[in-house]
């Protein structure tokens, strides 16, 4: 399965905007979701679990969709479209369709009489809930948007069903800690328990290291699939994921992480940012095994993966490696994230790879200029893309300018023959004596060495220069 499109019209920030996953024909594999903070790259996220989990799922991740329509609309729509793909189940002799159009409404709180299409009004109890919906009146593409809707229940919203894999992560990733009712949904096993943090964050990944040393027991008593499946976790997490080369041990009763030149320790102990991308990505690998049970490979698989903030917790280095090792590890899964790292932005290597999202006067907008960003420096990145006025810190700033405010007047003064007064111009002397140590604004570390390389010889030519004079 792969998103193809999705559109959100009433819901939150959102007036209306339309995401295209596939613009060129084919799905792309790795999107990336950038902008400040409030303008919806959460909500965003969300939408695309509630289409991708279905409507049966999304009542138990999200039973009251309060807050979700935007004010003074009667109700919000989601719309979008699945891609089929090879390996996902199919119901015996219907015919093979792509893509599937699914929508759905939420409604809000300013409701008027007559405000209701009537086929959504005679579903409302209420309390705002998601509940699927093929649009009002009748027409052929609603008739189709039904159809679609009752073939993906009993294919990609069904349980038990092999492929059809979505999954999505929330910012909060951990492996202890969760509420009571979120492990209910997480130990269901369920559909919704695919999305649990992106929905809740008082949930956590507690069944990872469970599903480990059950791979391992079910294993040693001659089950062949928990055999091959530990065999390859344990492969993909000790080839490069992590920032140093670490070896997984799993035994009848725990699994540990033994860093290269420390002894084990259980996940518990270890850093927020080793637990965070071992919880989630443990748990992607069991999504996987379970959608693809049969499967040689679980990394060959096909399906969407949702995270919000995979920067989290991680150090720059690392956030710097972690698009690209998932990209490799996992080349025909459907990546869609939400960061503010730089980093991960590079890896977006295919048009409209990074979507910007915007505060406009008609609401929260994608930019339409954003270019590939692949090859461009990290301060390149957060000043455009991210919409940093300046990758120095704001006090440093502030003297620059102080240096610029100061610099004009002298000039100005001098024209006239006149002077500045004796503590401005103090002020002046030691803030072009501060510039001049700043290092130059450049982030290779060569390019660094052969900047400084060239101040070094300008200042030791200048001297001569001024004998010349």
């Amino acid at each position: 399965m792969y998103l193809k499109k999705i559109r959100l019209k009433n819901i939150k920030c959102f007036s209306d905007i339309t995401l295209d996953f596939s613009p060129e024909g084919q799905p792309r594999l790795w999107t990336v979701i950038l902008g400040q903070n409030g303008l919806g790259k959460s909500t965003l996220l969300q939408a695309i679990g509630i289409v991708l989990a279905g409507p049966i799922a999304i009542r138990e991740l999200l039973p009251v969709a309060e807050g979700w329509v935007k004010r003074d609309c009667p109700y919000g729509e989601i719309e979008a479209e699945l891609l089929w793909t090879e390996g996902d189940a199919q119901i015996p002799k219907w015919p093979k369709k792509t893509p599937y159009t699914v929508k759905y409404a939420i409604v809000g709180e300013d409701i008027d009489n007559g405000s209701l299409p009537s086929n959504l009004a005679s579903q409302y109890t209420g309390v705002p809930i998601v509940t699927e919906w093929a649009g009002d009146g009748i027409s052929k593409k609603q008739e189709n948007i039904s159809k679609d809707l009752n073939r993906l229940r009993q294919t990609a919203y069904a349980e038990g069903k092999t492929g059809w894999l979505g999954c999505g992560y929330g910012p909060f990733r951990r492996l202890s800690g969760g509420a009571q009712n979120a492990d209910r949904i997480l130990y269901s096993g369920r559909k919704s328990a695919r999305f649990i943090t992106l929905f809740r964050e008082d949930a956590a990944l507690t069944n990872a290291t469970e599903w480990l040393i059950s791979l391992y027991n079910t294993g040693r008593d001659g089950n062949e699939l928990s055999q091959r499946t530990l065999r390859q976790v344990k492969r993909i997490f000790e080839a490069e994921f992590l920032p140093r080369p670490a070896e997984l041990l799993v035994n009848a009763q725990s699994a540990l992480l033994r860093i290269e030149g420390h002894n084990p320790v259980p996940f518990r102990d270890l850093s927020d940012g080793y637990r965070s991308m071992l919880a989630m990505g443990i748990d992607l690998l069991r999504w996987v095994s379970v959608a693809f049970p049969e499967k040689e490979d679980l990394m060959e698989v096909a399906g969407v993966v949702v995270i919000d903030e995979l920067d989290a917790h991680a150090h720059p280095a690392w956030q710097r490696e972690i698009g690209h090792w998932l990209r490799r590890k996992f080349p025909k899964l459907q990546f869609i994230i939400a960061t503010h790292s730089p980093f991960l932005a590079q890896v977006a290597d295919e048009p409209g790879g990074n979507i910007v999202l915007v505060q406009t006067e008609a609401g929260v907008q994608k930019r339409d200029d954003v270019e590939l960003v692949e090859a461009w420096r990290a301060d390149q990145i957060l000043t455009d893309l991210m919409e940093l006025n300046s990758t120095r810190s704001p006090e440093v700033d502030r003297k620059i300018h102080k240096l610029n405010e100061l610099s004009q007047k002298r000039e100005a003064l001098e024209q006239k023959q006149e002077r500045l007064p004796p503590a401005q111009e103090d002020e002046y002397q030691q803030l072009r004596l501060w510039v001049e140590q700043l290092p130059p604004a450049i982030e290779d570390p060569w390019q660094r060495r052969q900047a400084e390389r060239v101040q070094q010889e300008i200042a030791q030519a200048l001297p001569q220069l001024e004998e010349l004079e």
